[in-house]
């Protein structure tokens, strides 16, 4: 897979997690589905402004 740029990658996080805003507050699945799809927010919590912020300042944080 080609690496993509920052800015390409925060834009995809944060339609990922826009998506899966959508479909969790659409209900149309079980609770098993619900727990998935809450377990992918929260694994993207945090990711876009770690993005953003090593695109502006340059650095990242350990």
């Amino acid at each position: 897979m080609k690496p993509m740029h920052l800015i390409d990658a925060e834009c995809r996080v944060k339609q990922a997690e826009r998506v899966l805003a959508i479909w969790l507050e659409s209900g149309l699945f079980g609770a098993e589905s619900a727990d998935m799809i809450g377990a992918l927010v929260t694994l993207l919590d945090g990711v876009h402004d770690s993005i953003e912020h090593f695109r502006v300042s340059g650095e990242g944080s350990l």
